[in-house]
């Protein structure tokens, strides 16, 4: 009876303190009393039912007994309750609401599976891939998890029957987008499976078009993960020697890399895509020099590649167009991109100088025009430069830089502001045409701009109020 209490005790009490010595003590109650199997299989199986508690302390000093009893049974005892202790657990992974829980509870199921010997483990692993083969999506998505803590902590993943099986769980999981936890936890299993044998998940030539797939994908970890294990993987190859090596990737068939170039594009342009952009840089750079040295790999068996495709032109116009409409993010991705080739690719990017200049050219001018407002509505002179206007004018220095003869870079960025001046002048000659072949057409577009304008300054005024501590309109009597 004073066993229950402490048992209670280490769950229910309030206090933190007592909770971990109540627990401390029951389970050295556990390792040292003489008691029958039955009781010893009793005493466990509400161990593990603790971690179901309500409360968020009370489940977390749960689970962390159950852990406690992990390390410090005997191993025969634990390998005897293995399956008690695995279900409990993995059930408990997929109900945890708490970050702090979910990651208590892996580590409870990682130090099982590195304590039990093999034999011990594959009935465990066959549970796992049981419900990851089934119907059940939630059951499906915590398995995918279970099974990437078999990945870390033990080598029974490595034998070819495993394996297979686990690669084909994944593949049909990132065949359809429209969970995307089972996506993404796939993506996972791909990511721990690479780092621990590289060769074996790069030579399965149809698992990597689906990771591309999920480059564009429906969730940002998803777009996140798979970013991380692309990138992974053009680390291991030689962007200008890979094809002559005969290095075993997927890029080596004709197309994939231009689909790949699509894809990154697609993600950069998205608001899907990551914040780490130097992940993001890098893969793009090597996309470039890739692309550069063996361009007929962006072209489908059935083409030759000699048309007047260009596919480097196509990727730097891509960059430059996505980078045309407002966007901090976007914009900033696309500059650290192209300061990257202008770095580490010099030789390829400055071919297409121009292309490269003409949003930077655009964010200048648009930086000019809100300080022009700025000094007209204060009557003082403003100077206030944006982070993206910054990115812009060290990517336009670096540039300017890197690009010899001096008169190259001149050139090319004085057809850029005359392109623009010329677009303008066409879109005022344009307006001038439209308002004298229909008037009122012209006249209910001026008043449109008229209105949009009136709401701006309204807009204005109402958060310089706001910003002062006035809610309302001051009115005068």
């Amino acid at each position: 009876d004073l066993m229950k209490v402490l048992l209670d005790q280490s769950v229910k009490s309030f206090k933190e303190n007592l909770r971990h010595h109540a627990g401390g003590i029951y389970l050295r109650f556990l390792m040292n009393y003489p008691m029958t199997e039955d009781r010893l299989e009793r005493e466990v199986k509400q161990l593990v039912a603790n971690i179901q508690y309500e409360g968020v302390e009370g489940r977390q000093s749960a689970i962390a007994m159950v852990t406690s009893a992990i390390k410090k049974f005997p191993l025969q005892v634990v390998a005897k309750h293995s399956s008690l202790f695995f279900v409990g657990l993995t059930m408990q992974l997929g109900n945890e609401e708490s970050d702090k829980g979910r990651k208590a509870v892996s580590e409870s199921l990682d130090a099982l599976l590195l304590k039990l010997p093999t034999g011990s483990v594959e009935p465990l692993f066959g549970y796992a891939m049981r419900w990851a083969e089934g119907n059940d999506v939630r059951l499906r998505r915590v398995s995918l998890s279970v099974i990437g803590l078999f990945v870390d902590s033990s080598d029974i993943v490595r034998r070819d029957d495993h394996y297979k099986r686990v690669l084909s769980v994944t593949k049909e999981a990132l065949a359809s987008l429209e969970h995307w936890e089972l996506a993404y936890f796939s993506l996972r299993v791909i990511e721990k499976l690479l780092s621990r044998w590289p060769e074996k998940v790069m030579s399965d030539l149809e698992l990597w078009p689906k990771v591309v797939q999920c480059l564009d994908g429906c969730h940002p970890w998803v777009t996140q993960v798979s970013l991380r294990i692309m990138s992974q993987h053009l680390e291991s190859l030689n962007p200008d020697e890979f094809v002559e090596n005969n290095q075993t990737t997927f890029l080596r068939q004709r197309g994939n890399l231009f689909e790949l170039t699509k894809a990154l594009c697609a993600m950069i342009d998205s608001a899907l895509c990551p914040d780490d952009i130097e992940v993001t840089a890098k893969t793009f750079t090597w996309i470039l020099k890739a692309t550069s040295k063996n361009p007929q790999l962006c072209f489908a068996e059935d083409s030759d590649g000699s048309d007047s495709k260009n596919p480097v032109r196509w990727l730097v116009k891509r960059l430059s167009e996505i980078a045309k409409p407002k966007g901090t993010k976007r914009r900033e991705n696309v500059f650290k991109c192209f300061a990257a080739f202008a770095t580490y690719a010099a030789d390829i990017a400055l071919d297409y100088l121009e292309l490269i200049i003409e949003p930077i050219y655009r964010v200048e001018r648009e930086s000019s025009h809100r300080n022009e407002l700025a000094s007209e509505r204060n009557g003082a002179s403003v100077d206030d430069v944006d982070e993206v206007t910054r990115l812009a004018m060290d990517l336009l220095h670096l540039l300017e830089q890197v690009c010899t003869p001096h008169e190259k870079f001149l050139d090319a960025y004085g057809a850029v502001k005359r392109e623009a001046q010329d677009k303008k002048s066409q879109r005022q000659d344009q307006l001038v045409l439209e308002a004298a072949r229909d008037p009122k057409a012209a006249a209910e577009r001026k008043q449109k701009k008229q209105e949009r304008e009136k709401a701006r300054r309204k807009k204005r005024i109402n958060e310089r109020r706001q910003s002062r501590g006035r809610v309302a309109k001051r009115r005068h009597v």
